[in-house]
């Protein structure tokens, strides 16, 4: 058990062959925190979003076993305020990690997490949108596979429900496929 700084996790852990071939077993779980009071403890930039009232509630439990190079949680319940994602992730080979992964969220509004729009009055033009390069040499190592369905997804003022993802992204390729969604009496 460790607490501290608004944080208390427990959990326990049974390890075997930790010389030559180790394996292990476990459970954690983050008992619910305030995640942006835990940044500003630790002297960390607090993240500008849409809405100030996000990341202010976080928890986490998961099953887990594992060995040199590979670790698999099972039964991951992650919550992220009124978000509550579930389902399986494995890593293997630490080394060039792959994630393996089957995750289920109830629902999502995106947009309360993003940044906040900037507001202009009317007729005056909107100044341009800070551009971030994106990570493209981290991109191409990624190893991703494995599938994500979401109730109900609001992004950029879009309402879907039904969201099914099947993601597999290897050798420099990232590919959406399937993917299907419900939204506005109809779908795609």
């Amino acid at each position: 058990a460790v607490s501290g700084l608004g944080l208390d996790a427990k959990g326990n852990l049974s390890a075997t062959g930790i010389d030559a071939s180790p394996a292990y077993t476990g459970t954690i779980a983050v008992q619910p925190f305030d995640l942006r009071r835990l940044l500003v403890q630790l002297n960390q930039k607090v993240p500008v979003t849409a809405d100030p009232n996000v990341l202010k509630l976080v928890a986490a439990s998961a099953q887990f076993q594992g060995a040199k190079d590979a670790i698999d949680f099972k039964q991951l319940a992650v919550s992220l305020d009124q978000t509550n994602a579930s389902g399986n992730l494995k890593i293997v080979n630490f080394a060039s990690p792959e994630y393996l992964f089957s995750l289920g969220i109830d629902g999502i509004n995106a947009d309360r997490y993003l940044a906040p729009k900037i507001k202009t009055p009317p007729g005056v033009p909107q100044p341009p949108q800070a551009t971030t390069q994106l990570p493209i040499e981290r991109l191409r190592k990624l190893k991703l596979q494995g599938n994500l369905s979401i109730g109900n997804l609001v992004y950029s003022g879009a309402r879907m429900n039904d969201v099914k993802l099947t993601v597999n992204s290897r050798g420099g390729k990232f590919a959406l496929d399937p993917a299907a969604a419900r939204l506005y009496q109809g779908g795609f």
